[in-house]
């Protein structure tokens, strides 16, 4: 039995990659194994307790999807609230002697579909496109949220944060999106803008 399809239209992707934490050096595999499985458990909580569906964990990232039928708090709201929750955990779990890794979270909002390609449930849509362009702002050695005016027009409770750059706009014309960095954690506001 092929499994129910959670979406169809309008949604928000979500992709969490950990990095740093596949080289802890010192640690053996069964101890690190059990600390990425405890990490795991925390983030996959974190996201069906916000409402999102998880599509898979790959090595060290996540994939969630919260569909539209999320209408107050938004698909979008629910996406960056629980982003920012994780990297809330995962600065506390850090300041209380857990591994120091990185995170990075891309959130992307447009018209996704799900299907069974290759006997797999899988997702396709523009946010997957607008996700790799997001990927060229990540920051070497830093947590961070990335998302774009797309996601941003989604929300009502979250003060609106300083664009940092511009990606290529998925479909239609060839308009230029704003896209905008969380800071959440430790940075200074405005350091990439200089």
């Amino acid at each position: 039995m092929a499994p129910q399809l959670p979406l169809l239209g309008e949604c928000t992707l979500f992709v969490s990659d950990i990095c740093g934490f596949d080289t802890v050096d010192g640690m053996d595999p069964e101890s690190l194994a059990r600390l990425m499985n405890q990490t795991f458990q925390s983030f996959n909580r974190t996201i069906v307790e916000a409402g999102g569906f998880i599509v898979s964990t790959i090595g060290d990232a996540t994939i969630a999807i919260w569909d539209a039928s999320h209408v107050a708090p938004s698909h979008a709201e629910l996406a960056i609230n629980c982003g920012q929750a994780i990297l809330q955990q995962r600065q506390k779990a850090q300041s209380e002697g857990g591994i120091c890794s990185c995170l990075g979270i891309l959130i992307a909002t447009g018209k996704m579909t799900g299907a069974m390609i290759g006997g797999h449930l899988q997702f396709v849509g523009d946010p997957w496109i607008t996700i790799k362009r997001l990927e060229s702002f990540k920051i070497s050695g830093r947590s961070q949220m990335f998302y774009t005016s797309k996601t941003l027009a989604h929300l009502t409770t979250q003060e609106t944060p300083k664009p940092i750059g511009r990606i290529k706009e998925v479909g239609g014309n060839d308009a230029k999106v704003q896209t905008w960095l969380m800071f959440l954690l430790m940075w200074v506001e405005g350091v990439l803008l200089s």
